[in-house]
């Protein structure tokens, strides 16, 4: 994956996700909200023709729970369809390899 970013509001962001089958996939967006260590709010677009031009927000929370954090992720879509298409990806499943990919390093230390 490669990946450019300027966390804070109005910064952009830009990242291309290489797949198994040797495709990329490549999306953007920008800040709307970051507030240290709490919440980043952010749009995300999937960035090829016919998509590019309807952003989903995504937010993330981070919780203290005294020595463990809570990570809550919520992405709201601008229709039914796009969250269909979106689902039909295999998004949840690339969703949940990445937090165990993540917790895995947090666990290494």
């Amino acid at each position: 994956m490669k990946s450019a970013r300027r966390v804070r509001p109005g910064g952009r962001w830009r990242w291309i996700n290489h797949t198994t089958g040797g495709e990329d996939a490549p999306f953007k967006g920008e800040y709307l909200e970051v507030v240290p260590p709490e919440r980043i709010v952010q749009t995300q677009i999937f960035d090829v023709p016919g998509f590019d031009d309807r952003a989903a927000i995504n937010t993330m929370t981070l919780e203290d729970l005294g020595g463990r954090t809570k990570l809550v992720a919520r992405s709201r879509f601008p229709s039914i369809d796009d969250l269909q298409g979106a689902l039909a990806t295999g998004m949840i499943g690339g969703a949940l390899q990445t937090y165990d990919r993540l917790a895995a390093e947090i666990a290494r230390g």
